[in-house]
């Protein structure tokens, strides 16, 4: 199903799939595509069926370039904060709180904004010689650099063989 003519979500058996489709600007994100994704994740949430959430990209050469900084010309500097930074942030950190794993399969650069996407997954999964990074290190929000080894040991735990209680209860400390 189309959520916004640039991202796709596709449900089957389960496995819930965003495509971002705007490799014209390198899946550069709009306003528009974060409320996209936002209302995507609401409707998952309310699913009983979902047992993953995958974010893919049709690009072979990004998977993301961050924010679309063309669209920043009609926003008001004041508004900035309230309009496209909470936007983003309220949907990085939905995906980040689904109960179930969420995993970023990234097919080619991260860079930018782009770059935020690997902190609200609990996995990110890049090809050889791409590359992600951020010009900016405080631009990735601090709060998830503390959530983070939480996260991945919680789904080194979910995701391994043979029994672990012990590990499962430790990672929840």
């Amino acid at each position: 199903m189309a959520l916004h003519h640039e991202i796709e979500l596709e449900v089957e058996q389960g496995i819930a799939r965003f495509t971002l489709n705007k490799s014209a600007t390198h899946n550069a994100l709009t306003l528009d595509m974060l409320r996209a994704l936002d209302e995507g994740l609401a409707q998952l949430e309310a699913r009983e069926d979902l047992r993953c959430i995958l974010f893919s990209s049709t690009s072979e050469r990004f998977f993301c370039s961050g924010a679309d900084i063309k669209e920043w010309g009609d926003i008001n500097p004041e508004k900035m904060g309230s309009l496209f930074i909470r936007t983003g942030n309220r949907v990085f950190r939905r995906i980040r709180e689904m109960d179930v794993p969420t995993i970023a399969v990234m097919s080619g650069h991260a860079l930018g904004g782009g770059w935020n996407w690997r902190w609200p997954v609990i996995s990110a999964m890049r090809p050889r010689g791409s590359n992600s990074g951020c010009p900016k290190p405080r631009s990735a929000p601090e709060s998830s650099l503390i959530r983070i080894p939480g996260n991945l040991r919680a789904a080194d735990v979910a995701f391994s063989r043979g029994s672990h209680r012990r590990q499962a209860a430790d990672a929840h400390n």
